[in-house]
């Protein structure tokens, strides 16, 4: 009896363990977004997310995509962070 007893506790603490290790807030990944045609470079809302890195961007003059974490408040698009860092930047060679 005293087992079974043990048994539930031990199985009712681990679900309550699984429980709280799910609330806690993910760790956001960076994205990829593609800069609109013709969009502003500094607006989140001229890029739209990407399913992977940008296959048609080549080292040029004018921006054409950016790795950003995305903006929880605004899904899609990038943080506005991550659209001021030019350290992000892929670039086209003409736009």
């Amino acid at each position: 009896m005293n087992l079974s007893m043990l048994a539930i506790l031990l199985g009712t603490a681990l679900a309550v363990a699984g429980v709280e290790g799910n609330s806690q807030p993910e760790e956001q990944q960076e994205q990829w977004f593609l800069l609109q045609m013709g969009g502003d470079p500094s607006d989140p809302n001229d890029y739209t997310i990407t399913g992977g890195s940008p296959s048609n961007c080549v080292v040029g003059d004018h921006r054409c995509a950016i790795l950003a974490e995305e903006d929880a408040t605004n899904p899609g698009k990038p943080t506005q962070d991550g659209v001021d860092d030019p350290a992000r930047e892929v670039f086209r060679s003409q736009q």
